[in-house]
């Protein structure tokens, strides 16, 4: 189960592309510790079937690399790379659980994407930073 309001993801906003980038980017944060939990591996399910993503085209993707993964998510408007971080923070939280790695896997990523970088201004030297 996705565990969120409607009202905060409704629509998949997603090229088939970016959904895929988005797919491999959960897949990295909740395989980070390398331990696959029963409730982390039904909501990776469930975000696939919402982002609309076959397993085989998962699959396939895997053998692409993941740096190409973060490019297409920091080509995305921000409202998408918005959209794409509430879907890592849910996934951190899939499986109930405090896990540091997890965690520092998040903040890296949310970071490396830069998923809340602004589409109308360039960051200046002090405000690259992330704080959770």
């Amino acid at each position: 189960m996705i565990l969120t309001p409607p009202s905060v993801i409704d629509v998949n906003p997603y090229t088939a592309d970016e959904a895929l980038a988005v797919a491999r980017l959960i897949w990295t944060l909740i395989n980070a510790d390398h331990q696959l939990s029963v409730n982390e591996s039904q909501y990776f399910q469930q975000s696939l079937g919402y982002l609309g993503v076959s397993a085989v085209a998962f699959d396939a993707y895997l053998n692409e690399e993941e740096e190409k993964a973060y490019e297409k998510v920091r080509r995305m408007a921000s409202s998408k790379r918005s959209h794409c971080a509430t879907l890592l923070r849910l996934a951190y939280q899939s499986d109930q659980l405090v896990n540091r790695i997890a965690l520092k896997t998040l903040n890296d990523m949310l970071t490396k994407a830069e998923l809340f970088r602004s589409d109308t201004l360039h960051p200046k030297r002090h405000d690259e930073g992330l704080i959770i």
